[in-house]
């Protein structure tokens, strides 16, 4: 996937921001003082934009601030359509990840998760957990994370099913100074591709199976 940025750019739309102190509009992704990214995470991030090129998936790139309080990103929010995003990294007793990516706005009942899915009982993976295995911290965590588990830890993926909907999700690029619009069939097969076996599901109103 080493393909340069400059490639990348050419499948991507740039959003314009209401937010004066917004960097925006720009698709080759910024590097801050406050949040430098290390020669590895920018790489796993090309690696990202380089694969929905080659997919020929096309996307929107959204600079922004940094967003690591929940008021941050609300006020982030506001500036962009439908289809928020927000992941959880869960883990079993014996120690096996999910990854669910779901709906911004609503809340998933984690005991309820684990009876639709087959698992026994989730819990919050450790932010260590999420370091070692996904290279991101906690509020940069996201679908796309999945391009950093070469040793393939993630048990399973569970996307929400009515987030599928939304003519555009948008999530995190491993960073929480951007914010990505894809398409649900990108996301999707990224996530089939990048990942263990994939579950759809509507995280609001859980069956007994999904």
């Amino acid at each position: 996937y080493a393909l340069p940025l400059s490639y990348a750019r050419s499948c991507c739309k740039q959003r314009r921001s209401a937010y004066k102190d917004h960097s925006v509009g720009r698709c080759k992704p910024k590097i801050d003082t406050v949040n430098m990214q290390s020669s590895n995470e920018q790489s796993a991030e090309e690696a990202i934009y380089a694969w929905l090129n080659l997919k020929g998936f096309s996307y929107e790139m959204f600079e922004h601030d940094a967003t690591p309080t929940i008021a941050d990103a609300l006020r982030i929010k506001g500036d962009l359509p439908r289809g928020h995003s927000k992941s959880l990294l869960l883990t079993e007793k014996d120690g096996s990840l999910t990854l669910v990516t779901l709906r911004g706005e609503i809340r998933a009942d984690l005991k309820k998760l684990a009876k639709s899915v087959g698992a026994k009982r989730f819990s919050f993976a450790p932010e260590k957990r999420m370091i070692d295995v996904l290279k991101v911290r906690p509020g940069t965590l996201s679908t796309l994370a999945l391009i950093n588990d070469l040793d393939r830890e993630i048990r399973r993926v569970v996307l929400d099913s009515p987030l599928l909907n939304e003519p555009l999700i948008w999530c995190h690029p491993l960073r929480n100074t951007a914010s990505v619009g894809l398409s649900p069939e990108a996301l999707t097969e990224f996530a089939k591709t990048h990942g263990p076996s994939l579950v759809t599901c509507d995280l609001e109103g859980l069956p007994d199976s999904c």
